[in-house]
């Protein structure tokens, strides 16, 4: 791994570096301080391309300027808004198809409004993404739910797979991100039609 850049001291955006931080996979990370007094860990590529500019602060302050400017919410009508009622109606609506994994599991909405929710989690990144709590035992809360793609779900859930391939063994979301393949596909290939690891993650996709 090549030498860390030493970025210690330096400021980006609301963010101070305060001390290196353990690298992953190969990728250099620093200990960050906000001006909001929250500590992070953040990579050193992230810093210094602008991505990374606050502990996440700075986008729950936009989003609530977004919210504010609008009469009401303003957005009935936009993903975010379908997003929050859908897991309004899994966690309070018995009628649900689903609600006996939600609502009848124990599972709840702490947010007290659409507009505090939004404040929290920001505009979907794109159509990839879904809610996902952090922590799947918990609620969906302040501080445990974010936008996830969907292998980025799978590598959440209790019961991952993992599969190995030529002697590697990895969690079948790291193995579709690698080949390319679409996770819910190669899940179905191995575990329903009983496909090898291998052919599932190589063999050519249909799905469009």
């Amino acid at each position: 791994m090549p030498a860390r850049l030493d970025i210690a001291g330096q400021r980006f955006g609301r963010l101070i570096v305060v001390a290196p931080a353990p690298s992953r996979k190969r990728v250099s990370i620093w200990r960050c301080r906000c001006d909001c007094g929250t500590e992070k860990d953040i990579a050193t590529q992230s810093l210094r391309a602008g991505v990374a500019r606050s502990c996440g602060c700075l986008a729950r302050e936009i989003a609530r300027e977004i919210v504010i400017s609008r009469s009401t919410h303003g957005m009935r009508h936009s993903p975010e808004y379908s997003v929050w009622s859908g897991l309004k109606r899994r966690c309070e609506n018995k009628n649900e198809t689903c609600y006996p994994r939600y609502g009848g599991a124990g599972i709840s909405v702490e947010f007290t409004s659409f507009e505090e929710f939004f404040a929290e989690v920001g505009k979907r990144p794109s159509a990839k993404h879904s809610i996902e709590r952090i922590d799947n035992d918990g609620n969906y809360a302040p501080g445990n739910v974010k936008w996830a793609t969907a292998t980025e779900q799978a590598r959440n859930k209790g019961n991952t797979l993992f599969v190995e391939v030529r002697g590697v063994s990895k969690c079948l979301a790291d193995w579709c991100e690698e080949y390319g393949q679409p996770y819910k596909m190669a899940w179905q290939r191995i575990r329903k039609q009983g496909w090898t690891p291998e052919r599932a993650l190589t063999e050519p996709s249909r799905w469009a």
